[in-house]
Parts: C-alpha cells; structure tokens; sequence
C-alpha cells in the first residue's frame, strides 16, 4: 500500500539526518515543516519548531535566535522553507554545515521540485510521475468543472464508514483517479469509476499504470449509461454534475439496488442534489462529515 512506502520514504530520510540520535529543530511550521513535526513526534522524540513569525503565539515555537545556544554537533536543523539563503545566512556564522548540521528537506524530499508542499499526493506524483492534482475548466451545462478530491476529505470521510471487507466503490466523475485511489488506501477493496472526458480518463488510466493497479474498472463513458454497477456498495460524488444527469444516475443506482438488494452507500461531497437522493425511496441521511468545503458538510445515505 502507497501509505506504508510514503511513511518509509519519510522516516528514511529523517534517520538519514539524525532523527532518534541529534536534537531536532524544524524550521518552517506550516505546510512542508508541518507534516515533519507529526511525523517526528509521532515516531522519534519529538523536535523544537523554529519560526520567524509565530502568528498564533504559540508557546511551543521559538525564534531563530535560539539556535545560537545550541551545540551544532548535536544538533540537525531542518529547513523547510523554499527558500533557504536567508537562513543559512544566519547559521554559517555559527559554524553550521549543509549536509552535516542543517539540511535543505524539500530538496532531500523532492529533489529539484522546491515548490511542492510535503504530503501523500505530492509526494505520490513526485515518486511515480503521476498526474493527480492539475485540475481542469470542463464545465458544460449541468456538468460541473474537475477539480481533485482533496486527501484531507476522503480521510476524513473513511474514518466514518467502518468499511467491511469486500467493499467496493464506485466514483461518477473520477476525474484522474485520486479519490479511487485514496480509498483503496483505506480499504476499499475494488474500486471504479467513470469520466466522460478523455483526458481526463487517459490520466487516471496512466496513473494507475505507474502505480501498477491493474485491477480497477475505468470507463470512458457519460455516466448516465453506465448499468453495470450491481456489485459496487458504495458510490462516491464529488459535485461531478447536477440536475437531470444527477437524477438519472440516481435512478440508476435504484435500479441496481431492486435487481441486486444488498446495504449501499452514496458518499456525497457539496451536496447540491440532497433531495434527488433522499427522494429516491430507498436512501436516508445516514451521518454527515465535516469536510470544511462551500458546502461544509460531505453526506453519507444509506439503505438501511
């Protein structure tokens, strides 16, 4: 599984520049030098964060002059920031050393890529050439443009579903794959969807051939005749489409669930066809999700 090697690939790196033996100071908290510091109090010994700003004052960041009583042979400094003269300007009197004292992590992460922010779906297209997070203007009457699920979302969606084993997704508007992808991390164990783009269905397709899924159903298709879903239990929209296309892939679904009766869930995110779902007759509101989108809450409905 692609979380297990991304945590491998992190915790290599920072063993690599003395985590569990030096004292630890990440310089930059938010975005790249966030993900550092839970990785770091999660599995060594925790580190300092070093920052210029501290907006939130809290107590736990310090500013830079605090290295100045450091000792440098105990220490590894990780700068985490874009970029980095400034701050090796303000070690080099110290007598701190690249490589040795103070490391460049984005480039230890991503190489020349200085510009990506550190997280599974960045570090995902970095480490395999994956295309996953350019979005694309294709609106077109009821359809609604593409736009990635972000990975925040799908966790914060799978740790309410207690997904049992078998269970298989099926995403209308899969774009290029990622939200596919992000549940099978979490246990989804079969996974499909359909785009009516090409390009977009091209990507999802060259994605999951770098990531060497080749068991996942892809089709090419406008989503309303797509029928053969009777062994998918759950379906996932990402605001893909509204009005009649909606109801129709609705009554879709219902048609499957009379020809096939089984539990089923649809996972909606920015709900703006609730009703189409609930009116259905065979779906209720079964919990909601707070995923911070313009519509805050992502639902999931059931049958029983």
């Amino acid at each position: 599984m692609f979380f297990e090697k991304f945590d491998e690939d992190l915790n290599t790196i920072l063993h690599k520049v003395g985590a569990g033996k030096k004292n630890i100071y990440v310089w930059g908290y938010l975005g790249f030098g966030a993900v550092l510091i839970d990785r770091l109090h999660r599995d060594f010994n925790g580190c300092c964060i070093i920052d210029r700003k501290n907006e939130g004052g809290r107590a736990d960041i310090k500013k830079p002059q605090c290295l100045k009583d450091v000792n440098m042979e105990e220490a590894a400094i990780l700068l985490c920031m874009r970029d980095t003269v400034e701050a090796e300007a303000f070690l080099s009197p110290m007598g701190a050393v690249e490589n040795i004292h103070y490391f460049k992590m984005r480039e230890l992460v991503y190489g020349g890529e200085k510009e990506r922010p550190l997280d599974f779906v960045n570090w995902l297209e970095c480490r395999y050439g994956c295309d996953f997070l350019l979005g694309k203007d294709n609106r077109e009457g009821e359809r609604i443009e593409y736009t990635p699920t972000p990975f925040n979302t799908v966790q914060k969606i799978a740790a309410e579903l207690e997904i049992e084993k078998g269970a298989a997704l099926f995403d209308y508007g899969m774009g290029k794959g990622l939200a596919l992808l992000l549940f099978r991390e979490y246990g989804i164990e079969r996974i499909g969807g359909v785009d009516r783009d090409t390009e977009l269905y091209d990507a999802a397709c060259g994605n999951f051939n770098k990531l060497g899924i080749t068991n996942a159903e892809l089709m090419c298709n406008d989503a309303r005749d797509v029928q053969d879903i009777d062994s998918y239990n759950y379906f996932y929209f990402y605001n893909p489409f509204v009005g009649t296309i909606f109801q129709q892939v609705i009554d879709n679904i219902v048609e499957s669930y009379r020809r096939n009766v089984r539990k089923m869930r649809i996972i909606y995110v920015n709900t703006v066809c609730h009703d189409m779902i609930v009116d259905s007759g065979i779906f209720r509101l079964e919990k909601q999700v707070e995923v911070g989108h313009w519509y805050p809450m992502a639902n999931i409905y059931t049958t029983e």
